[in-house]
Formats: structure tokens, sequence, C-alpha cells
């Protein structure tokens, strides 16, 4: 084949255009990849590899690194309530919210499902204030389909030292993250060696606690729920208690947080509940026992709990399952689908902290409950403050109107029997009629 010199020139440049195009593709494609590597798909920000590599340069130069790991609070509850496309844009709203809060900040990555982290090169203030920013971002509540969502973060600080590694460096801004939320979260905490025996103490409590799930050595207590009116015990409430082999015994609101955390509560809900049916099924009068949201949302519950009355022998119309409001009413369809499998096995519900959350008589009118427990916090100043009796009669009221039975609990003077009688209440539960007591 024999080309003109002219159409030869043509067709050398097509070639050479064609190619260039191809290398500009090419490294197009690589940039993006490059970036696509180092950057979380959903929220934009950089991710974990980027953090590490980023900080092992930044360690590498003069100057001292600020680290602040964080973790949001509520966000799984969130996740369950509303499901995982209502997270995904918490998440984004998340982001948003933090860059607002860290202009001048090295670097912004989300480094985990709901953990974020942000370094900072300055001085010794540098990170304590920038910590008080992103707090101040999170005291506005997060709209998700319409609803008010309130989230929290916990933050850990830490700064480098000489001979640092980014891993160690993580290490420690992940232990601080922990005790801020071990300190009643949505806080703030600095890194102290004195941390690392406290984060070592709670993994072995995770570890003993699996145990003593496996080996059935949580124990159970029962406390006395009384008829208003004949003061007789009609019902009794099921509680966890464990005691540890080397601390004794462990508060309930402790390892029951540990169980939620490390995923272990649908594990001690179940034996529990299978632990009280055993023990309360030739007695004359109903057993109350709590779910948490994590064993409410959990797709096995229904089963679970057929087989426990199966296993057992427990009369299903004997039996309550208490439920507090403000896991259930923010997705009210979901949950009353739930609730109506449940009531179609003969169980009772019971809407528990009646009064504590953010409930809609509309909700409540749609949800099929049984009975309503009123918290005991409204319970409590009866003695001293004639303004807290109205309130506990006019929450009572509110379940009358639902034709709802109502349960006073926290009840620990004549004084307030008394009032929660007359309030119209038809059981009494507290330390007046008995403390928590084994079988």
């Amino acid at each position: 084949l024999t080309m003109k010199p002219g159409e030869a020139i043509r067709v050398g440049n097509v070639i050479v255009r064609r190619t260039r195009r191809g290398i500009d593709a090419l490294r197009l494609s690589e940039t993006r990849a490059q970036h696509l590597a180092c950057r979380d798909m959903l929220t934009g920000l950089f991710n974990r590899r980027a953090l590490l590599d980023h900080l092992h340069a930044c360690l590498a130069t003069e100057g001292r690194q600020h680290l602040l790991y964080m973790d949001l609070d509520g966000f799984k509850d969130t996740n369950d309530v509303y499901g995982h496309g209502a997270g995904d844009e918490l998440l984004r709203e998340v982001t948003r919210r933090l860059n607002r809060a860290c202009p001048g900040a090295d670097m912004v990555a989300r480094v985990g499902g709901d953990e974020f982290a942000v370094l900072l090169h300055g001085a010794e203030e540098g990170p304590t204030e920038l910590a008080q920013s992103i707090l101040a971002q999170f005291e506005a509540p997060f709209i998700v389909g319409g609803y008010r969502v309130a989230l929290g973060i916990s933050i850990g600080i830490a700064s480098s030292a000489t001979g640092d590694s980014a891993e160690e460096l993580l290490r420690r801004a992940d232990v601080a993250m922990f005790a801020a939320k071990a300190g009643g979260k949505n806080c703030a905490r600095a890194y102290d060696p004195a941390l690392d025996a406290g984060r070592e103490m709670r993994k072995r409590m995770e570890q003993d606690l699996r145990q003593a799930i496996e080996r059935r050595e949580i124990g159970i207590v029962f406390q006395p729920i009384v008829d208003a009116g004949r003061q007789r015990i009609v019902c009794v409430e099921a509680l966890a208690r464990w005691s540890h082999p080397d601390h004794g015994a462990v508060p309930p609101q402790t390892f029951i947080s540990i169980a939620e955390e490390s995923g272990l509560i649908v594990a001690l809900g179940r034996d529990v509940l299978a632990q009280a049916c055993e023990q309360a099924r030739d007695w004359t009068v109903d057993l109350a026992v709590n779910l948490s949201p994590a064993q409410f949302w959990d797709r096995g519950l229904c089963h679970t709990i057929r087989e426990v009355l199966e296993a057992t022998g427990f009369p299903a119309h004997r039996l309550e399952l208490e439920i507090t409001e403000g896991y259930l009413l923010r997705r009210p369809d979901a949950a009353g689908a739930i609730l109506d499998q449940l009531r179609a096995t003969g169980i009772r519900i019971v809407l528990d902290d009646f009064g504590t959350g953010f409930a809609s008589i509309g909700y409540l009118q749609r949800l099929p409950f049984d009975r309503i427990k009123i918290d005991r916090s409204f319970i409590k100043d009866i003695d001293e403050d004639s303004g807290a009796s109205e309130l506990a009669r006019a929450i009572v009221a509110i379940g009358d109107a639902l034709r709802l039975p109502v349960t006073a609990e926290g009840v620990e003077t004549p004084r307030q029997a008394m009032v929660m009688r007359q309030a119209g209440c038809t059981r009494l539960q507290g330390w007046l009629f008995g403390r928590p007591m084994d079988a």
C-alpha cells in the first residue's frame, strides 16, 4: 500500500493524536484510581489507609502531631430504627459538620463504620479547642426523614512524641476515645498512660462476660409487682445479675453496656429469658422480662421466644416483654409489625419507662401495647413536691385515655403508693413491696 506524502503526514498526525488521547486517558484513569484508593466512597473523606500514610509522612518531619479519634454516640440505634439509607445520610451530614468544625485541619478521615479522625499540626491548645468546636457542631439535632435525631460524638485526643509510629498514635487516640465513651459519651478525653489499664480491663471483662453467658453464670433475681388494691404479688420482673470471680458483683448497667457494644446482648437476653422462664414456670404469677433495642430489632427475636417457651414449658399468656418507648416510636410501622408477631405468640407487651421518651399519643394508639409502665423518675419526688403528684396523675390519665392499665415503678414509701393507687394505677412496683431477690 502506497500513500502520497500528504496522506502519510495526515495519517501520522491521526495516530499521534490518538496515542496522546490514549496516554491522557490512561493517566486520568490512574489518577482516578489513586483518588479512589485513598477516599471513602460514601463521604468523600480520606480513608484509614490515607490517614496512616499521611501520619507516617508527618511523623518523619519536625513538629508535633495531634490526632483526634471519634466515634458517634447512638448511631447504631439510629441505623437500626431508621434503616441503612438514613444511616448513610447521617454519615454524610456528620461529614459536613466535621468539615465546618475543622477548616484548618491537615486531614479529616473516615476510618471505620461510624468512626472518624482529624489530624492537626500545631500548638498544645489546638486539639482541645478543635474538640470543643466539633462537640458544638453536634448540639443541633440531625433531621432524618422528617424526624429529629440526637446524635453525640466521643472524642479521643493523642499527641505524638519522639519516636512514635503512626499505629501507636492511632492506638492511643482510640484508647482515649473509649475512655470518653465510658465517661458519659459526647465528650473529649486526652490520652493518659493510665487509660491503657482501663482498656485492658474492659477487654478482659468482655471475654469474661462471653464465657459467663456460655456457662450460664449470669444469675437472675426477681422483683415483686403487686396489685395496687390488694397489694398481693401478681407479677415478678426478672433482672440479670453477674457475680464476677475477681471483681464481685458487676453493676447491671456496666455489663449490659459491654454486652451491647460487643454484640453479646442477643445471647445474654436469650439466656436471661430462658432462666427466668425455667425458674418461674410453676409459679402462679406473671413474668416480666426486659428487651434491649438490639434484641427487639433482631430478626430472630420471635423465633427465639418461641423456642424458649417451648423448651421451658412456660405458658405464653403469663409472659410480658418490657420495651422502652424511644426505640419504637421513631419507626412505628416496622415496630408495629414486630409487636404484632410477638403478640401472636400469646405474650403481652409492656411499654416501659413511659414519659421519658418522645412518645406521640397518635403513635401509641397505633401500636399494640397491653400495658404501660411509668418511669420511676415521676414517682420519686411525690413525698416532697405536690407538683410531682399532679404530673404523675396526669401520666396515669393518659394511660386511661388509651385504655391501657398502668404500672408505677420505683414506689418506696406508703405515700407514693397511696398517690399512685388513687391516681388509677393497677400495679405497683418498688422497694416498698420487695427488693430484687432470688427465686
